[in-house]
């Protein structure tokens, strides 16, 4: 028997005229009628026959990839799904079913700015060269395009990358912007007649996005804690307005001198032992191991440790709502 003799999933995607699903309808009766369509709801209706040689190991653990509720876009004024974490943030303080807060007590411009700082586009890591059997393949319509091995580069599903100096006859531009989409590899398209040889390529991510999952029965503000770690974010009331700052360097505006001060200089010398770290480790989420929990590359800082006597001393960070390692 074909596979799908045994399990049927419908899908529900929380349409607001959507009706209730044949199979939950047919087989729920009576407890299920035309009045459970779970309007505004995603859901999935899964029905599964059972057999022995089947279902040799019992029911099977049933997981999905979704995208999440619509951001509103405090930048447009629309709504739309998306994976900055400035935008999630805002929903969580504005929506009614997170803090409700008022939006004329959020500072839009600051929220506005948060995002754009979100969303612009850093270096995942250094340029890596293209090897020799990454620069030519030959096409079935004549010209060469170059395929390049995504893994064996640290590119994954959803980065830029930039390729340059890789040089072909007749000459090729010398920069090209592409998204990796392929699990394995990408294809650089040069119609050529000679392959290109050389070059580089430089992968790029938004410096901040937000992938994550919570149940409704946890409290707003918990939530905001693993939305806020996707981006050093620090959320501040002050001034009668809500403001929300993404880790990333601010060049001062102000310089304070002694004629700043209202009294004696105090300071702590030295952190205690127990607040000194040189390195950090710790888990985010990977889509290539199923959205499960896995181990970041520890980053350590070869300064900090020299004047901990080369002590080795990391902390633990661990990052449930990011899905990319840089």
């Amino acid at each position: 028997a074909a596979a799908d003799d045994y399990i049927k999933i419908n899908k529900h995607l929380g349409a607001t005229d959507q009706a209730v699903a044949a199979d939950l309808l047919a087989d729920g009766a009576p407890y299920v009628t035309t009045n459970h369509r779970a309007r505004g709801i995603a859901y999935l209706a899964c029905k599964l026959i059972w057999d022995r040689e089947v279902w040799a190991t019992g029911i099977p653990g049933i997981k999905v990839v979704v995208k999440g509720v619509k951001l509103y876009d405090v930048r447009t004024s629309t709504y739309a799904w998306s994976d900055n974490p400035a935008l999630a943030a805002y929903l969580l303080l504005n929506s009614t079913q997170g803090m409700n807060v008022p939006a004329a007590r959020i500072d839009a411009a600051n929220f506005i700015a948060a995002a754009n700082l979100c969303d612009e586009l850093v270096d995942a890591r250094s340029a890596v060269i293209l090897g020799a059997s990454e620069i030519g393949v030959l096409q079935a319509g004549g010209g060469y395009r170059s395929k390049v091995n995504a893994p064996s580069h640290g590119l994954r599903t959803g980065h830029q990358v930039t390729i340059s100096g890789h040089g072909g006859t007749p000459t090729l531009d010398a920069v090209w912007s592409i998204i990796v989409d392929h699990a394995d590899y990408f294809w650089v398209v040069a119609n050529v007649t000679v392959p290109g040889t050389g070059g580089t390529a430089q992968a790029k991510v938004k410096r901040y996005t937000c992938n994550g999952s919570f149940t409704l029965d946890e409290k707003p503000r918990d939530i905001m804690i693993p939305v806020l770690s996707t981006m050093g974010g620090r959320l501040t009331y002050w001034g009668g307005k809500y403001r929300l700052y993404p880790a990333v360097y601010d060049t001062p505006t102000v310089t304070l001198t002694d004629s700043d001060l209202r009294g004696p200089i105090r300071g702590q010398v030295r952190a205690s032992r127990k607040d000194l770290i040189n390195g950090v480790r710790g888990t985010y989420v990977d889509p290539d191991k199923r959205y499960q929990a896995t181990d970041y590359p520890i980053y350590k800082s070869a300064t900090y440790k020299t004047q901990d006597n080369n002590e080795e001393i990391l902390g633990d960070l661990n990052l449930p709502f990011t899905n990319d390692p840089y």
